[in-house]
């Protein structure tokens, strides 16, 4: 796999959810040739402060708990980060089997679970929102000074995950895979009024196919003329 040369704050967030844009923290997973944007546990947290799970300060703190690891192979971020990019594999599991209409994986069900369990000894139900007018509570992960590793970003996208998939409301044959056939792979929530979303971006991958399907156009009806 290689190295992207972007940053994970180049990444676009066109999953529709949480769950699903860090799933798609690799490009181009489907191809020969994916490309990670996730190396370490520095990485985790620019893209969690990126996709708007930490406040700038917040951020800044789990950051330097980051790289404080240094080089070392079994360090608490080390630890944290195989975790992770652990969990965005299970999620990834989960929801490219919706998308294609196949079983769901016990084994990833489980570690869905398992990693659940985890994140929520961290979590604390904090109020949100106008307390006064409408109160509710939400799951929140507010130790980010390292002590909870990448909990606070591990933990809304698992939510975000579970809520997914277990809301009555959510439809998830709405769940799919871009259609680009050269290995695009990202998986995104079509909220199309009518669901005929095909493509992960019409801007990126859906122009690049018609671009490609104008040119075979152009050049058979060229080779029909001589």
């Amino acid at each position: 796999m290689s190295q992207h040369p972007y940053t994970p704050e180049d990444l676009r967030l066109l999953g529709g959810t949480r769950c699903l844009d860090y799933v798609n923290t690799i490009e181009n997973r489907a191809s020969q040739t994916p490309e990670e944007f996730l190396f370490a546990a520095e990485d985790v947290v620019r893209w969690g402060a990126h996709a708007a799970l930490l406040a700038p300060d917040a951020a800044a703190r789990l950051r330097a708990w980051a790289v404080a690891g240094g080089g070392g192979e079994d360090t608490p971020q080390v630890r944290a980060f195989r975790q992770a990019l652990a969990v965005r594999e299970t999620l990834h599991a989960l929801f490219l089997a919706l998308a294609t209409e196949e079983p769901l994986p016990d084994a990833a069900l489980a570690e869905l679970q398992a990693a659940w369990a985890g994140v929520m000894r961290t979590a604390r139900l904090t109020p949100v929102g106008d307390v006064s007018a409408e109160p509710h509570l939400a799951w929140t992960w507010l130790q980010t000074d390292g002590s909870s590793g990448l909990d606070p970003i591990i933990g809304p996208v698992l939510a975000s995950a579970l809520a997914l998939l277990t809301d009555l409301r959510s439809d998830l044959g709405r769940v799919k895979v871009c259609a680009n056939p050269h290995g695009c792979g990202w998986l995104f929530y079509d909220s199309s009024r009518n669901a005929s979303r095909r493509w992960c971006s019409m801007e990126g991958c859906g122009s690049q196919i018609k671009m490609q399907r104008q040119y075979a156009r152009t050049k058979a009806a060229r080779a029909a003329e001589q």
